[in-house]
């Protein structure tokens, strides 16, 4: 009886640590529903660069950012499953900044687009480096690994693309609001 007292109370205490350490990371459904988000809009953003987007460039990362995040919802959605984790709630309302990019046209569509892309890219990319880092879950921190080198490509095709298109008045408007946005959650 005692051994078996003995077992039960080691069997709480490792409970408690393995939940004290996964406390101390990223919540997995937190992080998975933000990619989950992350993935949505850049899809739509991606489509609506394949149908808006002036310059080839343009258009094929719009069709790179729809074929690559739809491989990583896949992920995260079969992960979610397994996690018992519900992303419907998750599914993000359309933005002021997709509304802006769908009402731009010519090449001030490309030059936003390109900014605003960049933003998210930076803003997605680190998010997925401190999640991996900071998470005990270790099929979310294999999930963040594998995706990392695709992010990375994104926010380096973005950053291409601004360099390609130069400072304008919309980019520089979306860097102000990115700015100010980051600022404000500080």
């Amino acid at each position: 009886m005692r051994d078996r007292l003995t077992l039960v109370s080691l069997g709480v205490v490792s409970m408690l640590f393995a939940g004290i350490a996964r406390a101390a990371g990223p919540d997995t459904a937190t992080v998975l529903r933000n990619l989950h988000e992350a993935n949505q809009m850049q899809m739509a953003a991606g489509q609506i660069a394949k149908v808006q987007g002036q310059t080839v460039e343009v258009q094929t990362f719009g069709a790179t950012l729809v074929e690559d995040h739809m491989a990583t919802e896949k992920k995260v959605v079969a992960l979610a499953a397994e996690e018992n984790i519900d992303l419907r709630s998750s599914v993000p309302a359309p933005s002021d900044r997709m509304r802006q990019l769908t009402s731009v046209k010519g090449a001030a569509f490309d030059e936003l687009f390109a900014a605003e892309m960049l933003l998210d890219s930076q803003k997605i990319l680190a998010e997925a480096k401190t999640a991996r880092d900071k998470t005990s879950d270790d099929r979310l921190k294999f999930l963040l690994e594998v995706t990392m080198p695709v992010l990375d490509a994104h926010h380096q095709r973005a950053r291409a693309l601004v360099d390609t298109f130069g400072p304008s008045a919309i980019g520089a408007e979306a860097a102000k609001r990115a700015a100010a946005k980051h600022r404000s959650a500080q």
